[in-house]
This record gives structure tokens, sequence and C-alpha cells, in this order.
């Protein structure tokens, strides 16, 4: 910075030199002034003496030499020749006086023009003149009549004595020049330089002082040293770093401290740099950008990942431009460290291809329990009838056997739409407080003969685990596919499935960090965490692997680890994936843990016979074959069955015949009035209505539409005779 900022002091060097020089040359016309009159003085002696010698020897009186003209030089013929003589000398001295009077005058001149004030005073430092400018700087009311026979101190100093410590007393004792810096006067700051003159034997005959006015320079000083602080201090405390390199040598001319902490250096080392000798430059790319720029003057912007000299490895963006001084090309580079932003950058995408990744498996997720709901009102259709048709057939009956057939058929079908509302979240739940040790105790025997004889199991479960709440069946399904899956990676190779539980608090910014991170609540969670030492994943392979349908085999076998995503989300939990090509697996499922009471789900599981009953029941759906259907099981269980195929008819048949309808079987999804709407009409016609409401969706999600609202029952699609049975029963016991 010093280099640079060095031509800031050449205004304050040229003005010294300027008041010097002026000095200087006062100081000369002064001496020569004084040389010519003496000179002229001694030559008037010289010519006096010679005349009045010449007088003397004729007998004449002494004349004044003012005295002599042409006709008293006539009358002495012998003294002719001497007279001619004599009036050259005297027209030669009259022309030196002429000329002394006229450098006397352009001496006074210059003098009383002269921008300095100039004070001219004897060895004792009385005044003996002075020019207008040192009246003006110092005592511009005063009457001239007043400086007669005072000294400098009293006129300029304000003292009646010369002050003991005057600077120049040294110039009567030392014959040489004595300069006087930044002496104040009032409000005014002069220079002051002192100039002895000396007489014929060398000795100080009087002094020349010369009054610089420096008051607007220092002021311009001061101003201009203010300004080199705030720059420095803009360039000391500025955010970005900002270097500056010497165009042709490649040094360093100056830095500041932002640089030196995005390189991780310090500024000591970084000033001795050359920026063609950086191997940082080099292999980042920015050497080429910054050649580029000194060759074309075109700014470039680059943003470049590097590892420094001090060994740190920033992401930087450099703005590199070109300037000029003295007709010399230096390289000005602006650097910004973009390390943080770049990881925001990374983060943020990461983010945003998790919550696409989130948004795709949610469409999927409302497309398969979309379908799932309507597959489970066709396979309604075809177990009801299935079921209907095996009652009303002898045993003998040829038809039985293909009947079934069917039964088995859909009954797969049916599983396969349970999969597909597990994987939507939408799942069958029963719904109750479990501990996951001993859930995996009682599966540690089917584990170890589902998997590969080359894998062994190792269990590793922690003591004293807090209860979760959850489907026991859904639980054991995601252990199953996650075990099955440790085995598949480990393949014909001989390898270990780690099989772990564990307890731990968990913050908001690690369950942030948890890939398809689902706006989970910080808390306790237990986890249990299954690993291999198998093939492992790539990263593209890990971004599908909850995708449905796909498998990194030959052939698929379902939704697999959708379904495994499904119900972990319809849990309320989280899973994580860990893996690495050649490195094995690991997933690690989250349950939020609980000490509440355990919720039990009305699951119907019983295969008892079908009870008769007796009465009307009013049979709700939009789908014409489930009234039909329908009303064939009810009537078979004895009932009388009211038909209304949506809400707006259910609601006028319900107002007409409510006295005598036993209950309401209602379906959740139908258009105008859907089943939510339908049972509030319902309520306000008679707050003691009894509800079963059906639907292919599970009872979890349409129970938290009905909390509070007193429903009776729920019965999912598709559902037997022995069921539907059991639960009218229920309502009415």
């Amino acid at each position: 910075m010093t280099e640079n900022l060095s031509g800031l002091s050449e205004g304050s060097a040229r003005a010294t030199c300027i008041e010097e020089e002026q000095a200087r040359q006062i100081e000369i016309l002064i001496k020569e002034n004084n040389e010519l009159r003496k000179k002229v003085e001694l030559k008037s002696i010289y010519i006096r003496s010679k005349v009045n010698q010449l007088l003397d020897m004729m007998g004449t009186l002494p004349l004044k030499t003012e005295e002599l003209d042409d006709d008293m030089l006539v009358e002495f013929d012998p003294l002719g020749i001497i007279s001619e003589s004599f009036k050259k000398v005297l027209a030669n001295l009259n022309s030196t006086n002429t000329k002394l009077h006229i450098a006397h005058k352009e001496i006074l001149a210059i003098f009383d023009a002269a921008d300095v004030g100039i004070l001219h005073i004897d060895k004792n430092k009385t005044v003996l003149s002075h020019n207008n400018k040192l009246k003006e700087l110092f005592f511009p009311e005063k009457d001239e009549g007043k400086f007669s026979n005072c000294t400098c101190s009293e006129l300029i100093c304000g003292n009646n004595l010369p002050a003991e410590g005057c600077s120049f007393n040294q110039i009567i004792e030392g014959k040489s020049k004595a300069r006087l810096r930044h002496w104040t006067h009032g409000d005014s700051i002069f220079d002051v330089i002192g100039t002895p003159l000396l007489d014929n034997d060398g000795q100080v005959d009087s002094i020349v002082l010369v009054y610089h006015n420096i008051t607007e320079l220092k002021k311009v000083e001061e101003d201009r040293r203010e300004n080199i602080q705030f720059i420095e201090e803009l360039l000391k405390n500025a955010p970005v770093g900002i270097r500056v390199f010497d165009g042709e040598s490649g040094r360093c001319l100056l830095l500041n401290h932002a640089t030196a902490e995005i390189a991780g250096g310090d500024p000591e080392t970084m000033w001795k740099q050359n920026f063609r000798n950086l191997e940082s430059w080099k292999n980042s790319g920015l050497l080429k950008g910054a050649e580029a720029v000194l060759a074309d003057g075109v700014t470039r912007i680059l943003e470049v990942e590097m590892l420094t000299s001090f060994g740190r490895q920033p992401s930087v963006e450099y703005i590199i431009s070109r300037f000029d001084v003295h007709k010399k090309p230096h390289l000005l580079v602006i650097g910004r460290d973009i390390t943080a932003e770049k990881q925001l950058e990374d983060k943020s995408r990461t983010i945003e291809a998790q919550m696409l990744h989130v948004q795709k498996l949610e469409s999927l997720g409302v497309l398969a329990g979309g379908i799932a709901h309507d597959f489970n009102n066709i396979l309604l259709a075809i177990l009801g009838n299935a079921e209907l048709a095996l009652m009303r057939l002898t045993t003998e009956s040829p038809a039985r056997k293909n009947l079934h057939q069917i039964e088995k058929a859909a009954q797969r079908a049916a599983d396969l739409a349970q999969q597909m509302l597990a994987y939507s979240g939408r799942g069958h739940f029963v719904i109750e407080e479990l501990d996951i040790n001993a859930i995996i105790r009682e599966m540690n025997q089917i584990l170890e003969v589902s998997v590969s004889k080359k894998a062994a199991m190792r269990l590793n479960l922690a003591d004293n685990l807090p209860f979760f709440q959850g489907d026991a069946t859904q639980i054991r399904q995601i252990i199953m596919n996650l075990v099955i899956n440790a085995s598949d990676a480990i393949g014909d190779e001989s390898g270990i499935i780690n099989v772990k539980t564990g307890f731990m608090n968990c913050d908001q910014a690690y369950l942030s960090k948890i890939w398809l991170y689902d706006s989970l609540e910080a808390g306790d969670y237990i986890f249990f965490e299954i690993s291999d030492s198998g093939c492992g994943m790539s990263h593209e392979t890990m971004a599908k692997i909850f995708d449905p349908f796909f498998t990194t085999k030959f052939t698929g076998r379902g939704l697999g680890m959708a379904a495994v995503l499904g119900i972990v989300r319809g849990h309320r939990a989280a899973i994580t994936l860990y893996s690495e090509p050649e490195k094995g697996s690991c997933f690690k499922v989250l349950l939020p843990a609980t000490s509440s009471t355990s919720l039990h789900s009305d699951s119907i599981t019983s295969m008892d016979k079908p009870t008769e009953g007796s009465g009307f029941i009013l049979l709700v759906d939009d789908e014409e074959i489930i009234l039909s259907l329908g009303r064939e099981m009810l009537e078979e269980l004895g009932y009388k069955v009211l038909t209304a195929k949506d809400g707006v008819e259910a609601v006028d048949i319900f107002t007409t015949s409510k006295e005598d309808i036993l209950c309401v079987i209602l379906d959740l999804t139908m258009p105008r009035l859907d089943g939510e709407q339908t049972y509030r009409e319902l309520q306000r016609l008679d707050p003691n209505v009894q509800v079963i409401i059906s639907s292919g969706f599970n009872e979890q999600e349409v129970s938290m539409k009905f909390v509070g609202k007193d429903l009776a029952s729920f019965i999912q699609k598709p559902y037997k005779l022995a069921e539907l049975s059991r639960k009218i029963s229920d309502i009415h016991r």
C-alpha cells in the first residue's frame, strides 16, 4: 500500500521545494544588490580621491565630484586629457547608477510581489525592511511608522525582549541557514527559513527571514491523511478480499485481512507472494483468467474451488480487472468466499430432491390409495358373491371348487390392495402398545430360516426400551422385508446380518437431516437397525429404492420397499439408509416412543358363523353392484334392506323411515353428499342414529374424520358376511 499511496505526499514535498527556491532567489537578489551598491560606492570614492589629488597638486581647492563640469576642465589645458578621461569615468558611473536604480526597483518589485512574507533584520534582530506580504500576514492594520527600530520579536512574536529559545540565534553563530517548521501564529501555521547575509569579511551582516503560510497546505495534508486512513480502514474491514498485483512483475502490492482469511494464511506471507508462482492459481485456472485480463483488459468473473497455499479449500468467486498507473498495468483481484453459499446450495438441492421424491411418493401414494379403494369395492363384489354362491350350493356341486378358486384369487388381490394401502400410508392398522425387542425375538426363528444359509444372523437388542404404538403385523412386515433384502445383498458369499435396537432422543436438527424427512417432532424415539455386509448400493440405486416395483433383481416382487415406506409413514415414523458399494447397507427405522395406554382398534379376525338378525337397515353406496350385493348379504342375515345410491337420497329415506331403521351402513366416498356430510345430516335428524361407515381406506384415516361424533362402528371393504353380521350385532348389544 505504501508504494501505491506514496504519490499522495509528492504535493507536500513539491510545495516545500518551491518555498525554498523562492527564498534562495530572494537571497541572491539581495546579495547582488548589496555587492553592486558597494562597487559603485568604491568607484565613487576612488574617483573623488584622484580628482582631489590633482587639484591639490595644482594648488586648487578640492572640489566635490559633482562640481566638475566642461568649462572648468577646459580652463586647465594641461589637464584636458585628464578631464576628458574623468568625463568618461563619470558617464560610466552615471550609467551604472541608473542601472543600479533600475535593478533596485526591480528587486523591490519582486520583493513586494513575492507570495511569501520576507523580513530583513540585522544581526541584532532589528527590522531593516519587509515586503507587503509580511505586512498582510501579520499586521495589516499597523502603521508603517511603527516598524522602525523595532525587533522582529516585537513585530512578529509580540515580545519586547528577544526570545531566548529563538530558532534563528544559531544563524548568527553558525553562519548557516535555519528552518523553523510548523510555527503557529494565531490560527495560521508557517514554515520559516532564515538565511544569513555576510559582509566582505565573511561575517553575518544581516538575516533574511522568509515566512511561508502552510495553513491551507496543512489542511490539505490533514484531509489527505484522513482520506488515506479512511481508505485503509475501508480495505481492512471490507467483507471481500481485495488484492493488487504488479501486472509486469507479478508481485503483490496491496492486500487486506479478508484476503488472508479466505486463503487461511497470514498477511505477512501473502505480501511476499507472486501470483504467477502460486500453485493454487495454476491448478484452479485463476492464473489463466488473470493473464487473459491483463492481455485484453476485459473484466472477468470466475468461480473456482482451490486448495490454497495454507491448506484451506474454499469456494471463491473472483472479480479480476486491470487498471494502469503511470502506464504500467496492475491487476485488481476481488474475492468473495462462497463456501457457505455453495454448501447451502448443495443442501437446498438435496432438500429439493428429497421434497420432489416425497411429492412423487405422495402422488403415487394417493394414486395407489385411490386404486386400492376402488379395487376393494370390486373385490367386495367378487368375494361377497362367491361367498353367497358357496352358501347356496350343495356340498356336492362341482361349481364349489371353482368358487373356492375365485375366493382365493380375490383374497390374494385383497392382500395386494392392502399392500397398496400400506404404501399410501392408509393401511389397515391394529394399533397397540408394542415392545420392539419382543417382536424381534418372536420372529428370530422365522428370520433365520428365511435368509441365506451363508448369512449369519446377530441380534444386539438394548435392554429396558420404552414401548411404541403401532401395528405388530405391519412392523413384522418391515423387519421381514429388510432382513430378506439384506440376505439378497449378501448373495452366495458369506456375510453377517445385524439386527440392533436402541433408544435415542432426537432434536429437530437431527431429524431434519433424515432422508425423506416428513416434519417429525423432536423427542424420544426407539429404533431398530438392520445392516448387512453385502454388495451395498450406489447413489442412483438408493435414490430409487423406495419407488414402487423398483428392483435390482431380474423380476420384481411386488411393492416391497415401497410398502415398507408406506408403513413407516403411516406410523409417523422415519427410515434412514446408509450404503456404499461393496461395503454393505444399513436401514434404520425410528419409531416415536410412548408410555401411554394401549389403543386397540376393532379389528375383525373372527371367523365365526354369521348370526341372524331382524329389522330395517339402510344401505347407502354409489356403486350399484355394492348395493345389489349388500342387499343380498343383509337379507341372507335376515334383515330388511332399504337402499340409497347417494347421501341426498339416504337423508330423504331416513327422514320418512327413521323410526323403523335399525342402523345405517354408509359409504364414505360418494357424489353430492359424501359420507361425512351425510352422517352430519342424519345426526341432525336423529342424534342417536347408529351408523357403520364402510370404506376401502383403513379405520385410522376414517376415524380421524369422525372424532367426537359418536360413530357406531367401521367396516373395511372388502368384508365377509360373518364380519358384517358381527359389526351389526355389536352395536345392538
